[in-house]
């Protein structure tokens, strides 16, 4: 077992007799695969060193689950500080046994061997001190994306004036229009080269608006427009794009953005079109999708043109559908 905590611990090496005191002071529990350690929120005082197997860490936002392995150790916190509440939920990967210690291990620690609870303290400390860091950097890099993503909006409001917004504007809708769509995606393209974030373009068509129009007239069909236009506005981000191009299309630019989030993104709009109550009758009106990223060094027709195939391939393959280049 010394050989765990030497191997998983280097800066502060726990020696045999210090291993030994916590097996004595603390107390051994065990957990099946898929059980709660511990919850977000919850109260306690005790900390757990990881005897055998392992257990997954659930942040709250912001983090991938963690893994972690025999010699680590959680819940430092509330071993230090009795009050405070539980900050992440532990959760069994495999078959665990667990050393706890709490506050009565605490003082028998104290009492007959000071060094191990120093060292476990100082240890405790130091991690602490090295996540505090980790966090300071990833709130610094979420702060510069917020900055791109100000920068950009104040940009593009100072480059569309009041009689430019509504030359490029939908009337009918209140999207922007597809003047707008090409003006802006040049810009955006050449913001992406010079960021190198990505930028992604999602061209969308209603399926069955036909009949809409056909069946119920203009002033239905014109008010289910409006619907898709506002699941739009709602699911987008101010830096965001969207645009009616005419008829029953729409389309969005998402500039700063990963493949898979503008994907999601997309898929929370079908999904939100599929939903949408219906005007009257037996019409279901949904939505065919394609979406792509856009490629270093490539025009924006070419960009509009590979997102329009994608759009043409959700159509072939059954409509109410997004593909993704």
């Amino acid at each position: 077992m010394h050989d765990i905590f030497e191997a998983t611990n280097r800066q502060y090496r726990f020696t045999d007799d210090e291993i030994g005191a916590f097996h004595h002071a603390g107390r051994t529990e065990s957990f099946g695969p898929g059980e709660t350690v511990l919850e977000r929120g919850d109260s306690g005082d005790s900390m757990f060193l990881i005897m055998e197997g392992e257990v997954s860490v659930l942040f709250e936002t912001g983090f991938a689950p963690a893994a972690m392995g025999p010699g680590s150790y959680f819940g430092e916190l509330c071993f230090i500080n009795p009050e405070h509440r539980r900050s992440t939920t532990i959760v069994a990967r495999t078959d665990c046994t667990l050393m706890v210690l709490d506050q009565e291990s605490a003082d028998t620690l104290f009492a007959t061997h000071p060094r191990a609870l120093f060292t476990l303290l100082r240890r405790a400390c130091t991690f602490l001190v090295n996540k505090e860091e980790e966090l300071i950097g990833h709130l610094t890099r979420k702060n510069r994306e917020l900055e791109q993503s100000l920068d950009f909006l104040r940009r593009t409001k100072e480059e569309l004036d009041t009689q430019e917004l509504l030359a490029q504007t939908d009337e009918l809708t209140g999207l922007y229009n597809r003047r707008c769509l090409m003006d802006q995606l040049a810009k955006c393209m050449q913001r992406t080269e010079e960021s190198g974030q990505g930028l992604a373009v999602v061209l969308i068509d209603l399926d069955n608006f036909k009949p809409v129009n056909d069946n119920l007239g203009h002033a239905a069909g014109d008010e289910l427009l409006r619907r898709v236009a506002e699941i739009m506005r709602a699911a987008v981000r101010q830096s965001d794009l969207p645009c009616r191009l005419g008829g029953d299309e729409f389309a969005i630019v998402l500039p700063f953005v990963k493949s898979h989030v503008a994907r999601k993104r997309s898929q929370a709009i079908r999904r939100q079109i599929e939903k949408m109550a219906g005007l009257g009758g037996d019409l279901l009106v949904t939505a065919s999708m394609g979406g792509t990223m856009y490629r270093t060094g490539e025009k924006a027709e070419e960009l509009v043109a590979r997102a329009d195939e994608l759009l043409y391939r959700a159509k072939d393959g059954g409509r109410n559908q997004l593909c993704w280049a």
